[in-house]
């Protein structure tokens, strides 16, 4: 029973752990008229999509996979193919080049210095293939063959040592677990490889081997229940339950948020979590209690939720945090309000459910930075009409080198920065909080605003986004105040706007730009930036740069970049060339907003009420 129920259960298990998997400053130009300066778009190079797109996880299911395969046999196709393998040749998942490892393999190989092909290599997934070939062929020597890499793996890399460190860390050991449970899917295993496999699983129930509340965790936690429950081992299913229930709260919590602080990563844990919970109940070492079970299906719909949110509507997931600009995200909940707005650090809206060239916004805040998340907060995204306007620098992978550091950094996201004398103590990273809400069918009123440390006071930005979803304009009001002996004063700030890289921005006026697609078929219409000082209505001057984003793995691009400074920041941002008037009177200022059709939409601020 329990051997014919261990093949059903490694073949479904595995497609949790194949989910997912998964900017500076140019010369400054002065925005002035008479179309004086302009920005120019970078061409942009053909996007690597999702299934192609390397990550540090194994990748996306088959759309309709062959399930006489066991699922845990999957997951090696990125790495080659047999003929290449037999030649001693493994493809980089992140270079795509071919990397000779030798006959005997050397397992100290890893040419291009990337982070993730060590944990490819050490994780054994391509040796999966060889027994995907026996699986189709009968072919026994392919099967030998899958064997024969995991004891030489064995054999030389059996311990942990300085040596091979990385392949002694939770993602790898938890890979090269998996790759195990396909072998004994097929055959019973040798005695050195269930030496091995008993190995590796006591290495992960150690708990200083744990990664805790993090999707590497939950990959370990599924390795330990797919080859615990197929060699019958209660102690591995045992741990391996015990962690997810204590860590499942903290995953997702009871908004349906996800703990990563990235949108690609809450859209992996959904599915990881929702596959893990269905196998593990499969197995007979394991039963999840009826109420526990309910829980964890009322949180995972609400993160599914989430992740319908995250969507822009081009089916894309705006990219926060370590998120690849084209990862496809969910498009089939149009029933749920067009209005998200979470404590737990995001809000997002969009002006229909139904029409593709809807607009679509996020605003970030929350806790300090931690697992995939970037130091984004008060940062606004903005998508109209079919395409991104301004953009997050988003994720091009975890090479620890200068473009990474960038773009975890405020510098490649639009958010107010503290400067002048106030800069050197700015509060960054830092937390931020939801301030205040309103939200109706025509407008959305967010404020966020930095969090103050409890031994130092610093510089408290503060941002007021408004939304209105008829005419899809969204203005933001920017200020930050600093510390004195005798309270606080203005601080001034830079307000940097980042646009998708297929526009070409020009200044063509004190206070305004134009952003001018690339793509003569989305070029109908040109969003336009419009900044005041709210005190007074006097136009800012826009700045004009270059700044850098993420469009694929390791693929980073220029962006044009517009900077406004002040000490009070009002930006407009309209879908098509608008007009916007500004006037004072009694204290508040009016911006009227007048669109390409003659449609006219009001803004108000003043001291009291703030943007509204």
């Amino acid at each position: 029973m329990i051997a014919s129920k261990a093949i059903a259960f490694v073949t479904a298990l595995v497609t949790a752990a194949t989910v997912l998997a998964s900017a500076l400053l140019a010369t400054v130009l002065v925005a002035a008229p008479a179309n004086a300066n302009t920005i120019d778009a970078t061409p942009v190079p053909a996007p690597v999509t999702v299934d192609e797109a390397p990550t540090e996880i194994e990748p996306e299911p088959e759309q309709n996979p062959d399930q006489t395969i066991p699922s845990s046999c999957r997951g090696y196709t990125i790495m080659g193919e047999k003929s290449l393998w037999d030649s001693g040749l493994v493809i980089d998942p992140v270079s795509k080049q071919q990397i000779f490892i030798g006959n005997p393999i050397n397992w100290r190989t890893n040419p291009t210095q990337s982070r993730s092909w060590p944990i490819y290599l050490h994780g054994l997934a391509w040796a999966r293939g060889y027994v995907d070939d026996f699986l189709k062929t009968g072919n026994q020597d392919s099967l030998n063959k899958a064997i024969e890499i995991a004891r030489s793996h064995d054999a030389n890399v059996t311990k942990p040592s300085r040596a091979y460190q990385e392949a002694w860390s939770d993602h790898p050991v938890s890979l090269r677990l998996t790759t195990l449970a396909c072998i004994a899917a097929v055959t019973l295993l040798p005695n050195d490889l269930q030496k091995m496999m008993g190995q590796l699983a006591r290495w992960q129930m150690d708990d200083k081997n744990y990664f805790r509340r993090h999707n590497h965790g939950l990959m370990q936690n599924m390795s330990l229940v797919r080859s615990g429950c197929q060699q019958a081992e209660q102690s591995w299913v045992n741990t391996a339950w015990r962690r997810m229930k204590d860590d499942f709260e903290f995953a997702v919590n009871a908004s349906g948020v996800n703990n990563e602080q990235a949108t690609g990563y809450a859209f992996f844990n959904w599915r990881a979590w929702e596959e893990a919970l269905n196998e593990i109940e499969k197995c007979d070492l394991a039963s999840i209690p009826p109420e526990t079970r309910e829980e964890f299906n009322r949180r995972l719909a609400l993160l599914a939720d989430f992740n319908a949110h995250a969507t822009q509507p081009d089916g894309q997931m705006v990219p926060i945090g370590d998120t690849l600009v084209n990862r496809i995200g969910i498009t089939d909940r149009t029933q749920l309000p067009t209005t998200a707005i979470y404590q737990d650090g995001y809000a997002f809206g969009r002006s229909s459910w139904q029409d593709p060239n809807a607009m679509h916004w996020s605003v970030r805040f929350g806790p300090k930075r931690k697992n995939h998340g970037h130091d984004d907060h008060l940062a606004v995204t903005y998508f109209a009409d079919g395409t991104r306007v301004l953009i997050d620098g988003a994720h091009a992978g975890y090479d620890r080198n200068s473009d990474r550091a960038y773009l975890i950094s405020k510098a490649a996201h639009n958010t107010p920065v503290v400067t002048g004398a106030n800069a050197a103590i700015a509060y960054e990273p830092g937390t931020s909080q939801l301030t205040s809400s309103y939200t109706d069918e025509a407008r959305t009123v967010v404020t966020v605003r930095d969090k103050q440390p409890k031994k130092q006071k610093k510089p408290l930005r503060t941002r007021t986004v408004v939304v209105d979803y008829p005419s899809k304009t969204l203005v933001t009001f920017d200020r930050a105040a600093g510390p004195t002996k005798k309270g606080t004063k203005p601080a001034t700030i830079s307000v940097p706007w980042a646009f998708a890289p297929d526009f070409i921005v020009t200044g063509d006026q004190v206070g305004r730009v134009s952003a001018a697609h690339s793509n003569l078929e989305r070029a109908e219409k040109t969003p336009t930036l419009h900044a005041f000082d709210p005190r007074d209505c006097q136009p800012l001057s826009i700045e004009l740069s270059n700044g850098k984003a993420a469009f694929g793995w390791r693929q980073l691009v220029e962006t044009p970049r517009a900077v406004i400074n002040g000490t009070q920041v009002l930006s407009i941002i309209s879908p098509d060339a608008a007009t916007v008037q500004c006037v004072v009177s009694n204290g508040t200022a009016t911006l009227t907003v007048t669109d390409e059709s003659g449609q006219t939409t009001s803004f108000f601020v003043d001291a009291v009420n703030g943007l509204r």
